[in-house]
């Protein structure tokens, strides 16, 4: 069984390889996934203001149906039907259209890398902290007394607050999803500050042209943290 996880930013919506149509059935999963609320808020939905979940989006076979290039609306009906079968999506109907839930949401866009480490590889909040008791007491008897604070990975907001007050126009959920991908590393080294990352990324940003998509931004990122050549 293949194991392990990667996270796609939702800019990858508007790359050429994405729109084209019509999707197959995992290409109209994939747009489930990166189309639902990544938080609570709510939606606007023919001329209706409605509360959507997080992990939920409200939509209908016709728009579906239009978004995927599948033409039949039956189709689209037979494969969420399948999904629901499955356990995938829960799928509740209404007059205004159908309110569609992404079983276990947390699953896919969990930011928390501790527990996606104990998740995915078994190592339980237990064992770090007995390995960072184990750090503290080497610390306790080193004789210079140094100590060595351990790395918090940022919320979004703290990266959103600490973008805007730099007013650097870098997205913050890009900034988490690139950095999340790679274990918070920066190179082969663990990050001491992120808030040095976010001014190194003011210094390597590269500003897309009008006939440049955003995806090559990213390459760029990629390319100059040695992830690609």
């Amino acid at each position: 069984m293949i194991q392990g996880w990667i996270s796609v930013h939702r800019k990858f919506m508007g790359h050429w390889l994405y729109v084209a149509k019509p999707y197959d059935t995992c290409h109209a999963w994939l747009d489930i996934l990166l189309s639902v609320n990544h938080e609570d808020r709510k939606v606007l939905f023919d001329g209706k203001l409605l509360p959507v979940k997080a992990g939920q989006m409200i939509t209908s076979l016709s728009k579906l149906s239009e978004r995927w290039g599948w033409g039949s609306r039956m189709k689209i009906k037979r494969f969420l039907e399948l999904l629901q079968s499955d356990g995938m999506v829960d799928l509740e109907r209404y007059n205004y259209g159908t309110l569609l839930t992404v079983a276990n949401w947390e699953l896919y866009q969990c930011h928390d890398t501790q527990m996606l480490q104990a998740r995915y590889t078994g190592v339980t909040e237990t064992n770090t902290n007995n390995k960072d008791n184990n750090v503290n007491n080497e610390n306790k008897g080193n004789k210079k007394g140094r100590t060595s604070a351990r790395f918090e990975p940022p919320s979004v907001d703290e990266v959103k607050a600490y973008c805007e007050e730099r007013n650097n126009g870098i997205d913050p959920e890009a900034f988490i999803a690139f950095y999340a991908s790679k274990g918070w590393k920066v190179g082969n080294q663990q990050m001491k500050d992120w808030k040095q990352s976010v001014i190194t990324w003011e210094k390597r940003r590269k500003v897309p042209q009008k006939n440049e998509e955003p995806y090559n931004v990213f390459l760029a990122m990629a390319r100059d943290e040695g992830i690609i050549k």
